[in-house]
């Protein structure tokens, strides 16, 4: 059977922190504005991050994406230490920090809206 292409991943937020939320995106790890429809209560935003990874940032009522649920962002083992660096000075504050059993570097923290999201530096890239 041929793999259907996942087209993007729905994050929650609320109508308060919904620009935030997109402009976190944006600002640190480098995403892009694909599409936005609507406003107030109704936005919604589609970014990406130009090689396939899409995130639809949507005003809704409800809880954000908690852990174990994630998002998660991978850099080159060498990268990670940077990226972290940022993200701290950018007011980041991360709620687990450690490295994994072969060595990947893993850091976990919330996006403005609340969601659970990951910052992974990868000794060996999974795809």
């Amino acid at each position: 059977m041929k793999a259907i292409k996942l087209e993007h991943v729905a994050l929650p937020t609320t109508e308060e922190n919904w620009a935030e939320t997109v402009d976190f995106y944006k600002d640190h790890f480098g995403w892009t504005t694909i599409r936005e429809i609507g406003s107030g209560p109704t936005a919604i935003a589609f970014i990406g991050d130009g090689v396939g990874g899409v995130f639809e940032v949507y005003v809704a009522e409800g809880e954000p994406m908690t852990a174990p649920a994630h998002v998660a962002f991978a850099v080159p083992v060498a990268e990670y230490d940077a990226l972290r660096t940022r993200l701290l000075e950018a007011g980041v504050e991360f709620t687990v920090d450690r490295e994994n059993a072969v060595g990947d570097k893993l850091g976990f923290f919330l996006d403005p809206a609340g969601n659970c999201a990951q910052i992974v530096g990868r000794i060996e890239p999974l795809g």
